[in-house]
């Protein structure tokens, strides 16, 4: 039932920054390899930020295109 909650708090959030990061303390063995995209985003009057598995065609469109939006609470980010 909590994710049906929080679901319904989601909203197009306007993406700030995309930044690539190689966290250690984030990888576990089956991931070991990738990088992290840290996604700042705008919710409502706050800022927020999440980490997610790296995402090529994610991170290239950030750096081609001026505006980017995410499906995002204020807790974590639902769908890129």
């Amino acid at each position: 039932m909590t994710w049906f909650k929080n679901k319904a708090k989601c909203q197009l959030c306007k993406v700030l920054e995309v930044s690539v990061v190689h966290d250690k303390r984030l990888c576990n063995t089956l991931v070991c390899h990738q990088a992290h995209l840290l996604i700042t985003y705008q919710y409502g009057d706050a800022v927020c930020s999440n980490k997610v598995l790296y995402d090529e065609s994610f991170f290239e469109k950030s750096r081609a295109t001026e505006q980017l939006h995410v499906l995002a609470d204020d807790k974590m980010i639902w769908h890129l």
